[in-house]
């Protein structure tokens, strides 16, 4: 007996090994297709379709998923992904859409999105509704201000520039006002044409306090000289109403494209004793630093045109040495 059941388990043993023989007697080739199931991928051999050799096996790598059916309230969604090396596809279900309270906001409109992740649906999209806004910042002769307009709805912000339109006669008189010209220094720059003949022109004069400093180049000659106390302050007092008078806020109204005043009428040069219709004033950091203006008339049938810049600078900072 015990003979029998030795020979047949030699046989059971011979046909099995003659089936593995049968079933791997042959070199592998791999597809180059993916076999594919929901965790992983593989190239699988192709020679045989009973051999189980495989290779390059890998789980899945998906991608971002593309939502196929959006959620609403009133049912949920569907997200397709995809393996980025096989192509196999899951399907995921998206949750009803439950919205948030709180809204969300673009320059446009503001909405109320849900709250599912990866969702993209929403609710409440309107237009934003601006209140009258706030002058955040205001403009000056430098820089254009800012306006800032607020949803009543949502609370979304948006601004606007605020362009300077001149200044104020409370402004323009500060920046006039004789306190600022306690050190400065104030320089004339003339060009006179006569009969074909043209000549230049230039005074510099520095304030310091109770003293000053004045150089006048005239016909090619220089001349300067350091003024006393008294004259000084007779000097500073001139120039100041000179200014005064030449720079009254009614002559002007402001150019935007140039950030200059323009004389709207005539104005009177005192020291010419004579009217230009062409006066031009520019201010920087509110002060005034230039008054540009020219002048033509006629004397004893001589055409006589005179060309003038003054410039106001180094407010403050002037310093006069001493003799």
């Amino acid at each position: 007996m015990k003979k029998f059941l030795s020979a047949l388990l030699a046989s059971a043993l011979l046909l099995l090994l003659g089936v593995m023989l049968a079933s791997c007697a042959h070199e592998c080739e791999f597809s180059e297709d993916w076999s594919k199931d929901e965790s992983s991928h593989w190239h699988a051999c192709e020679v045989s379709e009973k051999c189980e050799e495989i290779t390059d096996k890998a789980e899945h790598t998906w991608n971002e998923g593309k939502v196929t059916v959006k959620a609403t309230p009133e049912a949920e969604g569907t997200k397709v992904y995809a393996c980025k090396v096989c192509g196999y596809e899951k399907t995921e279900v998206i949750p009803k859409c439950e919205f948030s309270a709180a809204w969300s906001m673009g320059e446009r409109t503001h909405w109320h999105a849900c709250l599912t992740e990866d969702c993209t649906s929403f609710t409440d999209e309107t237009e934003h509704t601006w209140n009258k806004g706030q002058l955040t910042t205001p403009a000056t002769a430098d820089k254009d201000g800012v306006k800032t307009f607020a949803c009543t709805i949502c609370g979304y912000e948006k601004t606007e520039a605020v362009p300077f339109t001149g200044y104020t006669r409370t402004q323009w008189s500060a920046a006039l006002n004789s306190t600022v010209f306690e050190n400065f220094t104030y320089t004339e720059k003339g060009t006179v044409e006569s009969g074909g003949v043209r000549s230049e022109v230039e005074s510099v004069y520095k304030f310091e306090k109770s003293k000053a400093w004045i150089k006048m180049t005239m016909y090619g000659e220089t001349f300067e000289e350091y003024l006393a106390q008294s004259e000084a302050k007779s000097m500073r007092e001139d120039l100041v109403s000179s200014i005064k008078d030449i720079a009254s806020y009614s002559n002007y109204e402001y150019d935007a494209a140039t950030r200059t005043y323009k004389s709207k009428k005539a104005v009177y040069i005192e020291s010419l004793g004579l009217h230009s219709n062409n006066v031009t004033l520019k201010f920087e950091n509110d002060k005034l630093t230039e008054i540009k203006f020219n002048v033509t008339y006629v004397e004893s049938g001589t055409r006589v045109t005179i060309d003038e810049i003054i410039t106001i600078t180094d407010y403050g900072t002037t310093v006069v040495g001493s003799k």
